[in-house]
């Protein structure tokens, strides 16, 4: 079984819920680029 998560930025602006199966340095790159593609709030979009 994998971890699962919902990681989110302080501010709660953006989150990510996610599975896994590894540490920290696979996790921080999708983080990245979730960012730089300036994906939606959770307060205007739950699931996407």
């Amino acid at each position: 079984m994998g971890n699962c998560a919902v990681i989110t930025t302080p501010e709660r602006k953006i989150g990510l819920y996610l599975h896994w199966n590894g540490g920290r340095d696979t996790i921080e790159p999708l983080l990245k680029y979730c960012e730089l593609q300036g994906y939606r709030a959770p307060s205007q979009d739950d699931y996407g």
